[in-house]
């Protein structure tokens, strides 16, 4: 079995991948991935975006530090709203490189 999510560079960057909605479980967070594989030399954005059920579309929370290399990477969030998703972009890279990353739950906190 294979765990995790392999994003492949699409040739021109630009077309962003997108994780599952789902629902905040606290007003703060540490969200947390691993990158275990590296193809090539891209270099991946990933943005955390946040909307309430009645906002009309997503906006940017925070971004991760942009991701060139494996292991482990965190950014700690909070004012979030209701929805969140991950926002998957290369801004460096060629057509067939890709990262293999695993996301883990985030560690919900109250905001404080």
């Amino acid at each position: 079995m294979i765990i995790g999510t392999t994003i492949m560079h699409d040739g021109s960057g630009t077309v962003p991948y997108y994780s599952p909605v789902f629902p905040r479980g606290g007003l703060a967070a540490l969200f947390s991935l691993n990158v275990t594989q590296v193809g090539g030399t891209p270099s991946l954005d990933i943005d955390v975006e946040h909307k309430n059920a009645d906002d009309t579309s997503f906006t940017s929370v925070g971004a991760f530090t942009n991701i060139t290399t494996v292991g482990v990477k965190t950014k700690d969030l909070s004012s979030l709203k209701e929805q969140i998703r991950f926002k998957y972009t290369y801004s460096a890279g060629s057509l067939g490189d890709f990262m293999h990353v695993i996301v883990a739950a985030p560690a919900w906190r109250p905001y404080t």
